[in-house]
Formats: C-alpha cells, sequence, structure tokens
C-alpha cells in the first residue's frame, strides 16, 4: 500500500511539475527484520532517503505503478544512508535540498495504538505536536479508510491549493483503481467544480452592434463626429470629414485599378496622414491591407510582397528604388502621376462581410523566414470594442500612433481613436531620440492614453500630464518596477497577446493585481475563450503551469500560404459543442491564480 501511495504521489508531483525525473523523500522504518525482536525495541530508527521516480507517461498507469513498485524494494539496501553521504554523492549544490516533499506512510498509527483494548490504560484525549523541515509533508496512515494529511509552510503554499492539492491526490488514486489502463498522460486531476471553473476561463460575452466591419463603423463615426479633428499631425490636422473625403476618394481609384473583397494591397509609408488614408482606402474597397515599416531590411520587404502576392503596392518617391516590384502596380502616393482627386468623395457600396480580411501583418517565424496572419473585420471590431472601454477611450480621446506599421500594436493606436471620434496624433519614427522631449511632446499634445512596450516604459523618466489618463503596457514582459512607476499617476493596464489572437486577449488591471513574482496578464477581453492546457490538453489546476489557449471571436483566419502550419496552430476545440470551432496553440506558458487572472510564466520552447 505504500509503494501504491508512492506511486500516485510521484504521478501527482510530475503533473504539477511537468518533469519526467521526479525525485521526493519517504521515510522508512529502519529496524533491520534480521534483528531479534526489533519490534519490541523502544527507540527511533527511522530514517529519511531520496526516492526517484522516472515516469513513463504514455505508458498505462498499472504498469507504470508495477515498474515501480520493483524498483522501490532497491532502497532497502539504503535504509541506513544518511541524506548527507547520499548527497555527496551527487551533483546537488550544499545548500540545496535533495527534494522538497516528504511522503510518510505510518505503519504504527499513533491514534489506533493508544485506543487498542490490548492496554490496560486507555487514553481518552491526545495532541500531538509535529514539525517538517520541509515545504510540503504529506502522512498517510491505513485503516478502513486510507487518511492523508498535509503538513505545509504557510509561507510558501497557500492553504487553498492544499486543499486542491490533496482532491488530486485522490483523483490519481481512484483513477489508478477504476481505470488502471489508462496512461499517465491521460489521468484528469481535476474535480468538476474546478473544470466548471477552467473549461473555459471566460468572463464577458457582449453582443456586438452591427455592422461587425471596421470601416463601415468608422464611416458612422464620420456621420456623428464630422468635425471632430480625426488626425493631428504637426501642426495641422484633419477633421472626420476630411479624412473620409480623401479616403473615399482613394478607394474609388483603388476600385478603378480592379482592387476589391479579399485582395490585398501592401502600404510602405512613413507614419503621415497619407498612411492612414491608405489604409482606410483600402478597407473601403473591401481588401486587405498588407503594412510594411519601410526601416525593414529589403529582403524581408522583398519576401512580404512576393509571398503576399500583393495586388499593388503604396509607397512614396523616397522607396520607390527599393522594390522590385512592377511599376504598373505601385502607387507613388506623393506623385503627381498618381493623384486621385479627381475621384468621387462619397462612401462605396459595396458589400463588406465580418468574415473579409482587414489587415495580413507578417511575424518573424521559428525558422527566421516570415509568417503573414491573416486577421479578420469582426476579430479585430471585437479587440477594438474592449481596448476601448478597458482605457476608456472616447470622442475626447487623443491618442499617440507610437508602434511601428509593421507591429499589431498600431491598430489600436489607429482604430480606437477613430472608432470612438477621437483622434490619433502621428509621431516621428525618432520620437524617442530625447526622452526629455518626448515629455514634453506628450503633455503638449495633450495625449489621453498612452500605448507602450515595457522596454520604453521602462527608460522613460515618469512625469505628470493634466491629460494623460491612463498607461497601457504590452508586447513585451511587464515588470513589478514598471508598474509602481507608473501607476502612481495613472490607470495602468498590463495587456497580453499574440499577434494569431487579434492584437491583445487579455488585460491586467492594476487594482486587481496580486503579490505575484510576475505582472498578471489578466482576464480575458470580449467574447474571448482562454484555457490553461498541459501537453495531452488536458485542463491543469489553479496554480500549476500550463500552456495558453485562445478562442473564441480572437482568432485569426490562420497563415498566409502556410496550411500546415495553420493546422499545426489553430486546433479544433474539444472543449465546445459548436462545430469548427477553433483554439490557438500560444506557446506561451502561464498559471490561473485564485482569482482568475493569468500569470505570464514563460515560453514553452525556453523552458
Amino acid at each position: 500500500l505504500s509503494n501504491l501511495l508512492q506511486a500516485a504521489w510521484a504521478i501527482l508531483l510530475h503533473k504539477y511539475s511537468h518533469k519526467d525525473d521526479i525525485v521526493f523523500g519517504v521515510t522508512v522504518s529502519g529496524r533491520p527484520t534480521e534483528l531479534l525482536d526489533s519490534n519490541n525495541m523502544v527507540g527511533l530508527f527511522i530514517n529519511t532517503l531520496p526516492v526517484r521516480a522516472k515516469i513513463k507517461k504514455n505508458v498505462k498507469t498499472i504498469d507504470w505503478v508495477i515498474d515501480f513498485n520493483h524498483s522501490s524494494a532497491e532502497l532497502k539496501d539504503f535504509e541506513h544512508s544518511s541524506l548527507v553521504d547520499i548527497k555527496k554523492n551527487t551533483e546537488i549544490p550544499p545548500k540545496e535540498n535533495l527534494f522538497d516533499s516528504l511522503f510518510v506512510f505510518e505503519n504504527y498509527p499513533v491514534e489506533s495504538s493508544i485506543k487498542s483494548n490490548n492496554l490496560s490504560i486507555e487514553f481518552s484525549d491526545f495532541k500531538s505536536f509535529e514539525r517538517t523541515n520541509y515545504p510540503l509533508t504529506i502522512v498517510s496512515a491505513p485503516g478502513d479508510k486510507i487518511n492523508i494529511d498535509a503538513a505545509f509552510d504557510s509561507s510558501i503554499i497557500e492553504e487553498y491549493r492544499i486543499d486542491l492539492l490533496l482532491d488530486h491526490f485522490s483523483n490519481i488514486l481512484n483513477s489508478i483503481a477504476n481505470s488502471p489502463s489508462l496512461k499517465i498522460n491521460e489521468i484528469d486531476l481535476l474535480t468538476k467544480n474546478e473544470k466548471d471553473f477552467l473549461l473555459p476561463i471566460k468572463y464577458s460575452d457582449p453582443k456586438l452592434p452591427e455592422p461587425w466591419v471596421v470601416i463601415k463603423k468608422f464611416e458612422e463615426i464620420v456621420a456623428t463626429y464630422p468635425n471632430n479633428a480625426a488626425i493631428h499631425f504637426g501642426n495641422s490636422e484633419l477633421s472626420y470629414k476630411e479624412l473620409n473625403i480623401r479616403a473615399n476618394k482613394f478607394a474609388h481609384f483603388l476600385s478603378e485599378q480592379g482592387v476589391g473583397i479579399e485582395d490585398l494591397v501592401s502600404i510602405c509609408l512613413n507614419k503621415n496622414p497619407e498612411m492612414i488614408v491608405s489604409i482606410l482606402g483600402i478597407l473601403k474597397t473591401s481588401a486587405g491591407y498588407v503594412p510594411i515599416d519601410p526601416s525593414y531590411p529589403k529582403d524581408r520587404i522583398q519576401y512580404i510582397l512576393n509571398d503576399s502576392s500583393s495586388k499593388f503596392l503604396i509607397t512614396e518617391k523616397q522607396f520607390n528604388d527599393s522594390f522590385e516590384f512592377p511599376k504598373s502596380k505601385t502607387i507613388v502616393i506623393d506623385s503627381e502621376e498618381n493623384s486621385y482627386d479627381q475621384f468621387k468623395n462619397s462612401n462605396l457600396n459595396v458589400d463588406i462581410f465580418p468574415e473579409n480580411i482587414i489587415y495580413l501583418i507578417y511575424t518573424s517565424g521559428s525558422t527566421g523566414e516570415p509568417k503573414g496572419t491573416v486577421l479578420q473585420n469582426k476579430s479585430v471590431l471585437n479587440f477594438i470594442k474592449d481596448f476601448s472601454e478597458s482605457i476608456e477611450v472616447t470622442s475626447k480621446s487623443r491618442i499617440l500612433q507610437f508602434a511601428s506599421i509593421g507591429f499589431d500594436a498600431s491598430i489600436p493606436e489607429i482604430f480606437s481613436p477613430l472608432l470612438n471620434g477621437g483622434s490619433v496624433q502621428l509621431g516621428s519614427s525618432n520620437i524617442l531620440d530625447d526622452l526629455s522631449k518626448f515629455n514634453k511632446f506628450i503633455i503638449e499634445n495633450k495625449i489621453t492614453e498612452l500605448l507602450l512596450p515595457p522596454s520604453v516604459l521602462s527608460i522613460i523618466p515618469v512625469f505628470q500630464s493634466p491629460h494623460l489618463r491612463t498607461v497601457l503596457s504590452a508586447g513585451e514582459k511587464c515588470t513589478w518596477q514598471i508598474v509602481k512607476k507608473w501607476s502612481k499617476y495613472y490607470k495602468f493596464i498590463n495587456g497580453y497577446g499574440p499577434t494569431e489572437a487579434s492584437v491583445g486577449c487579455t488585460w491586467g488591471r492594476y487594482s486587481t493585481f496580486m503579490k505575484t513574482n510576475s505582472v498578471p496578464i489578466g482576464i480575458p477581453i470580449f467574447n474571448v475563450k482562454v484555457y490553461v492546457l498541459d501537453d495531452n490538453l488536458l485542463p491543469v489546476p489553479l496554480g500549476v503551469r500550463g500552456e495558453l489557449f485562445v478562442g473564441e471571436d480572437a482568432l485569426a483566419r490562420g497563415y498566409l500560404n502556410k496550411p500546415d502550419l495553420t493546422a499545426s496552430k489553430f486546433l479544433p476545440n474539444l472543449y465546445s459543442n459548436n462545430p469548427g470551432e477553433r483554439i490557438y496553440k500560444t506557446n506561451d506558458l502561464v498559471e490561473v491564480l485564485s482569482d482568475g487572472q493569468l500569470e505570464f510564466v514563460g515560453r514553452k520552447d525556453n523552458q
């Protein structure tokens, strides 16, 4: 029985740690059977020894338990070895423990011995006081039922986690008893209550107003706020009415060139009003845009143009000779030859659907070859709605367009103000060259919301602005130092989301952050499900590391020209009854905290 319980404990540690080589401590009686009447001798013979269990997760549980039982017999040869001597024969540093948990099987439970009818004196009330030198000690005792107790260091382990741990230990024992043919990696730890909470983690499903199309929503905003400033650039500005007219003329020009539904048009422009005019004009034709940062290496730009099969390239005179692209398909926006002033200024009457492409954005692949991710109107609009509400974007907001057009952080910087009647403040690409001027720029231009990566937030001296309300960190792992620095004066939000999940899929609000090692990445946004699963796609318990999967309205369509990669990353959702629903495999490791927030742990490929 002791070996069976130890085997179950090894499986639990494997499930919690994701390690196949497990070490934990056990106590042994130390009473040699060859010593006559050793059981009648008074005194403490017990010793503590390490047990090493090599988990074979793809074999039947019962077969592995039998193997473990056989290998445990070898422990008897070392019953009188000290931990000090054992440790000397390992490569473990002197100050590190051989193990962090101790498993104790009480062959002679005190309580049953004291209450035995064989005693002439019976103790009716007794107490014992125990200490453990390890963060976690599990004590089991035989009887009509197997009793399991836990002693733990409350400064390291929270009590609710111990309650869950004992439930999971019980589930493993039940699985061994009732389903011995299950493979170890198929054993499900979770209770029903945990599954109800974790499958999926989801908080809000507001119905988005029709239409679920970004450009149609923009045209509604134009009608509502025609005279509001849509773009600020240097000392000039464009109203919504003026911006829409220019975008309409450009859209009619593109339409006449044959640009239409699901076509792709590349944009390689500096940050200026024409960049936004071009984006809106492309969307009005029902095509999607392909953003290219002019500072990209030439071979990367050429790869994007070739891989995307862009129907047209929109660029400037200064970049025109940098590409191998047909001149007949190149629109030089600052050339008189490509003037579009003579075209109609009315909105185009074309059908655009929520599932239609809005943009194709390229990120670096694991092989070094960029991969293009296809995003749809519905998922991007869902993100923009949640983003706008989370950071309270209004018709009076002014947001700095800081990110490169080639990064998807540019999406909320452009569309959250334009879909709420606010203003986009365009800044130059060298805006960070002088940090004191950057702060002055933010204050003088009355920026109300600021979206920056942690690497930038960490180097900018904190400043006070009467207009700035919210600072949002995204794109990299945030630190508590950054949170404390900026939350002193402003509302601080930590965002997370891969490109494949439409820019962002979770937000962490500072007011609800726990005392964790890293800054939580929060809870799912509108209409988004997240799952934290193990390698066998089974849910992991609260506080246990697992891979993050994202589902529902956040998802991209997939990767352009890479069906195999799409199939390997966008998987069928086994936890949904909706046909065709998918989840995206992020490769990011997280833990679910007790309040439902997610804590980012690291990348799965860098464990």
